[in-house]
């Protein structure tokens, strides 16, 4: 009669092997069908429209200093744009956010503590957007409907979490980035914008998270400019309609 030796040690890397098998697995189920959807099917960088409006959008406030600057350019041109707001600065300037709602801009949101979502849990990522909701509609009464990632780095399973919460994702035209955060000099910043202007466009500013002055000095000049050139400035949800009232989806 044989006897059958068991080798212990080959049986518990057997052993060891199947529940990482099984581990990912459940790791594929959950996030592959995130992964599936493509960045074209629910970020938004651009909104093709059929007629000559672009959008102009402010990240990192509201800020004591550069916030109101703005608002008073935008003012002084009868113009509207989207600002994405950070939690944490709408707890220091509730006054300033109620100001820029009763200017009639939009108000985004840009998380609570501005962090990396890629090592952020689900969890925390939730908190994040609950928590700078709740401020946004303590301060001004409304709520936002479209989310920015901090520096426009957003996950799979980021993506799913944000959708969830019912927001609209809102990058920026690639083109369209004033790169104003690295203070290249007011007539750089007008260039990258007014050169790569188009009716849909989506413009990223800045007018919080540093000194801002170059684009408080850059933002006249832009907005004269694109002026000229017959566009009016809009939200980017006011976008988002004149999309869906010509039957093309955002992108």
């Amino acid at each position: 009669m044989s006897v059958i030796r068991i080798d212990r040690r080959r049986l518990a890397l057997l052993a060891a092997a199947l529940c990482l098998l099984i581990a990912l697995a459940r790791y594929a189920a959950r996030v592959i069908p995130a992964m599936l959807v493509t960045e074209a099917d629910v970020i938004i960088r651009y909104v093709p429209v059929s007629e000559k409006a672009i959008a102009l959008t402010f990240d990192d406030g509201p800020d004591g200093d550069f916030t109101p600057r703005i608002l008073e350019v935008l003012r002084a041109h009868r113009a509207k744009a989207t600002f994405f707001v950070v939690g944490k600065q709408v707890e220091y300037y509730p006054e300033i956010l109620r100001q820029i709602a009763a200017d009639g801009h939009e108000i985004g949101s840009h998380t609570y503590s501005h962090p990396k979502l890629s090592g952020l849990s689900e969890a925390r990522l939730r908190s994040e957007l609950a928590r700078t909701a709740d401020l946004i509609r303590a301060a001004c009464g409304v709520a936002p409907a479209c989310f920015r990632p901090p520096f426009g780095i957003i996950s799979a399973g980021a993506i799913q979490v944000v959708r969830d919460a019912g927001y609209a994702i809102i990058l920026w035209d690639r083109e369209l980035d004033s790169r104003d955060w690295e203070r290249p000099g007011v007539d750089r910043i007008v260039e990258r914008v007014v050169s790569n202007a188009r009716p849909g466009g989506i413009v990223l500013m800045h007018d919080g998270g540093g000194c801002r002055s170059q684009t408080v000095a850059a933002l006249g000049k832009i907005l004269d400019q694109l002026a000229a050139q017959g566009y009016r400035f809009v939200t980017v949800s006011e976008l988002l309609r004149l999309s869906e009232q010509n039957g093309i989806p955002g992108r």
